[in-house]
C-alpha cells in the first residue's frame, strides 16, 4: 500500500504537499457558469434549496455525466433539484439512497450507458477511505444488460 494520504492509504502519483497546494487552487463556481477545463466542461445546476450540495453536469468530449446529491431529490424539501439539463445524459451517479420515483424514471429513461470505470475508481478511493459500505447508485435504461457484465454490489 501507498504512503498515507490525507488518512487514506492508497497509491497516488503526487504527494501530500501536492495536495494541500492544490487546495489553493480552488476556484468558486456560480449557478450556470460554464467551466472549460481543455476537453472537459463543467456547468453546476441548481440543487434547489439545499446549501452545499450542488447537482453538477461534466462533458468530456461528446459525454454527459450528471451528478447528483441525495439531498438535491429529498422529498422532505420544499424545493428540489432543477433537471431540466438531465434529460439527455450518458450517465448519471447519484448519491441518494432513495430516489424519489419520479426522478428515478426520468433520470432513467434519458441515460444510455453506465461508466463501469468511474464505479471502479470510486470504490477502490472509498474502499482505501474505510468506506466500504458506501452505497453508489447508477441509474441506467441498460442496467440489466449492464449487470450481466458487471460485478458490482447495488441496487439495479
Amino acid at each position: 500500500m501507498g504512503p498515507k494520504m490525507l488518512g487514506w492509504d492508497v497509491d497516488l502519483p503526487f504527494t501530500e504537499t501536492d495536495v494541500h497546494r492544490s487546495f489553493d487552487k480552488i476556484t468558486r463556481v456560480r449557478f450556470g457558469e460554464k467551466l472549460h477545463l481543455g476537453n472537459i466542461h463543467v456547468c453546476g445546476q441548481s440543487s434547489g434549496v439545499v446549501l452545499g450540495c450542488t447537482a453538477w453536469i461534466v462533458q468530456v468530449d461528446n459525454f454527459k455525466i450528471g451528478f447528483v446529491g441525495d439531498l438535491s431529490l429529498s422529498e422532505g424539501i420544499p424545493k428540489r433539484a432543477d433537471l431540466a439539463g438531465f434529460d439527455a445524459l450518458d450517465c448519471v451517479v447519484s448519491t441518494a439512497n432513495t430516489t424519489p420515483r419520479k426522478y428515478f424514471h426520468r433520470l432513467a429513461k434519458a441515460i444510455n450507458q453506465i461508466w463501469i470505470k468511474i464505479l471502479e475508481l470510486v470504490d477502490r478511493l472509498l474502499c482505501a477511505g474505510g468506506f466500504d459500505q458506501t452505497a453508489i447508485h447508477m441509474l441506467s435504461a441498460h442496467a440489466k444488460e449492464a449487470f450481466i457484465y458487471a460485478n458490482i454490489q447495488g441496487e439495479w
